[in-house]
């Protein structure tokens, strides 16, 4: 996944800069998934309490970046939440939409999908 939100930022001419921070939060962005028990995945299906709980990785994973880096990387937080946030408002956690979302979180959101 993370090759591929490079390649789009490539397409989209970024810098090795804004490369390199992309890279970096598509590396972390599902961190909170290892708060969700294991169990949820093995029963093949999904119901509504699974899917309730599976949306809160977005916030596990910024709230563990938040708190184990340093300071000056809270952008990486601010993106990692945004990752399942959509165009058109239909994402979570915040149902932010358009310019509302960070651009990176956009890429990783794509890639991902």
């Amino acid at each position: 996944m993370t090759i591929y939100a490079l390649k789009i930022a490539e397409g989209l001419g970024y810098t090795r800069e804004h490369s390199i921070e992309l890279c970096v939060a598509a590396l972390v962005h599902d961190l909170g998934m290892l708060d969700i028990p294991f169990q949820i995945f093995a029963k093949g299906t999904f119901d509504l309490k699974d899917i309730a709980l599976l949306r809160k990785h977005p916030g596990h994973t910024c709230d563990a970046l938040k708190e184990h880096s340093a300071e000056s990387c809270c952008w990486l937080a601010d993106i990692v939440v945004q990752e399942h946030e959509r165009e058109d408002g239909t994402g979570y956690p915040g149902g932010l939409s358009g310019k509302e979302i960070h651009k990176y979180a956009k890429i990783i959101g794509i890639a991902d999908t």
